[in-house]
C-alpha cells in the first residue's frame, strides 16, 4: 500500500488554487495559543477560520510570535504558500 504524503502547501495550494479569481478574497495567517491557522478574509471584511497549519510557534523567534498573534494578511494564495514555507523551514 502505498502512501502518499503531502506538505501543508501542497494541500493548501489544492483547495484554494482557485477560490480567489476576482480578487475580493485575502487571507490570514494568525496563531491562538501555539497553534497557526488560516483564515479567509472576505470583501466585506469578514472572516472565516478554514484551516489549521502544521506550524507550532513555541520555538519561534519573538518577533515572529508577535506577528502571527497580531494576524499576517496577505493577497492572494501565492503568497499565502510563501509565507507557510517560510514559517515551516
Amino acid at each position: 500500500e502505498k502512501v502518499s504524503e503531502q506538505t501543508d502547501a501542497q494541500n493548501i495550494n489544492r483547495v484554494y488554487a482557485n477560490s480567489d479569481k476576482d480578487g475580493n478574497i485575502r487571507y490570514m495567517l494568525k496563531s491562538s495559543e501555539e497553534n497557526v491557522y488560516i483564515y479567509k478574509i472576505y470583501a466585506d471584511g469578514s472572516k472565516e477560520k478554514v484551516k489549521q497549519v502544521n506550524i507550532n510557534t513555541k520555538y519561534m523567534r519573538e518577533l515572529d510570535r508577535k506577528s502571527l498573534e497580531k494576524g499576517i494578511t496577505v493577497k492572494n494564495n501565492e503568497e499565502l504558500l510563501c509565507l507557510i514555507e517560510d514559517f515551516s523551514s
